[in-house]
C-alpha cells in the first residue's frame, strides 16, 4: 500500500497521487498561522486557526516523507481536501464572512490526514 522512499526518486516511483501536497498544505498552514494572527477574527476563530494549523504542521512533518502507492483513496481524498482548504483559506482571507466554514473544512482535513498519518505508522514508517 505504501512505501518510504529515503533517496529513492527513481522517475517510476514518482506520480501525481503518490505524495501528499505537501507545498500546497504548507500554504495553507501558513495562511493558518496568519490568519490566527489577524484580529478582525474573533478570539475563538483566531484559536481554531493557530490549534488547526499547529495540528498540520505536525502532521506535514510525518508525511513529508512518504510516499503512497498511486491511487490509495485516503490520500487522493486527503490531497483533494488539501486543494479545497486551501481555496476557502484564501477566499476567507478576502471575505472574514467565510471563517466559520473555513475551519470545519480545516477540521476535516485533520481528520483525513491523521488517518493517513495512521496508515503511515501501521505500515512501519
Amino acid at each position: 500500500m505504501m512505501t518510504k522512499i529515503l533517496g529513492d526518486l527513481r522517475a517510476d516511483k514518482v506520480g501525481a497521487d503518490q505524495t501528499v501536497d505537501t507545498g500546497t498544505l504548507a500554504a495553507s498552514i501558513s495562511t493558518c498561522f496568519r490568519m490566527a494572527r489577524d484580529g478582525r477574527y474573533t478570539e475563538s476563530q483566531r484559536g481554531a486557526f493557530y490549534a488547526n494549523g499547529v495540528v498540520l504542521r505536525e502532521q506535514l512533518k510525518v508525511l513529508l516523507g512518504v510516499v503512497f502507492d498511486a491511487g490509495t483513496p485516503e490520500l487522493v481524498a486527503a490531497n483533494a481536501t488539501i486543494k479545497t482548504v486551501n481555496a476557502a483559506l484564501a477566499k476567507a482571507l478576502a471575505d472574514i464572512n467565510q471563517a466559520a466554514a473555513t475551519i470545519d473544512q480545516l477540521g476535516k482535513l485533520v481528520a483525513q490526514l491523521t488517518r493517513l498519518v495512521e496508515l503511515a505508522g501501521v505500515l512501519g514508517v
